[in-house]
């Protein structure tokens, strides 16, 4: 049984994953265009498939991709189905990959199933190569990146008892509201930042400074 999924769905994907032997491969939809052109063979691919291309479809067919095909009319996106099949199966960690692009909706919506995901005892990241997502409910430790930032949003009505140890800007159990900015644009120095929260749900960004 793997103990990590990797999902490529079919937003950004401006670096792939580093992909481990025994790691459960499944594309998404449009998911399926990256899995072509990176030359990886998922498990299965799932959705409507209203959005891969012919050419990733006949790739699919000739790979002997099992297609997983869901109604365009459904209460669930795409990726929300594939994260509830591999949950099925067991696994602790998933990796969301291709999760950011253009459609800001789709893109909050897959930040928003990392507390889904928690909530079924898994770990989630939503990336697209470029920025990841994460998790914030009790604690949580960043290992420092050079060149890069974060910043936390809360996903609850607030957050109590937030602090931060090993950044530029530290803080020690604060309370943020939703629609507070206070703590948008992080840095890390040379240590693993740790971030705690007594209570309320956040999301973690890290990003490159340059953006």
């Amino acid at each position: 049984m793997s103990k990590r999924a990797v999902l490529f769905a079919g937003g950004n994907l401006y670096k792939m994953p580093k992909i481990k032997a025994g790691d459960l491969i499944v594309a998404i939809d449009s998911g399926l265009d990256h899995c072509r052109k990176h030359n990886v063979l998922p498990s299965f691919a799932i959705g409507d498939f209203d959005s891969a291309s012919p050419g990733a479809l006949a790739w699919a067919k000739a790979k002997q991709i099992p297609l997983l095909t869901y109604p365009s009319a459904k209460d669930k996106t795409d990726t929300q189905l594939a994260v509830e099949h591999v949950l099925t199966s067991g696994v602790e960690e998933l990796l969301i990959w291709g999760g950011l692009g253009t459609r800001f909706d789709h893109s909050l919506a897959n930040a928003q199933l990392l507390l889904f995901i928690a909530q079924r005892g898994a770990q989630g990241i939503v990336s697209d190569g470029q920025q990841e997502i994460y998790l914030l409910q009790d604690q949580l430790t960043l290992e420092p990146q050079d060149g890069m930032c974060f910043s936390i949003l809360p996903l609850s009505l607030k957050l109590e008892g937030l602090s931060i140890s090993g950044a530029r800007y530290p803080l020690l159990g604060v309370h943020i509201d939703l629609g507070d900015t206070r703590t948008i644009s992080n840095e890390f120095l040379e240590e693993p930042v740790e971030l705690s929260l007594e209570n309320g749900i956040a999301l973690v960004f890290i990003y490159p400074n340059d953006l």
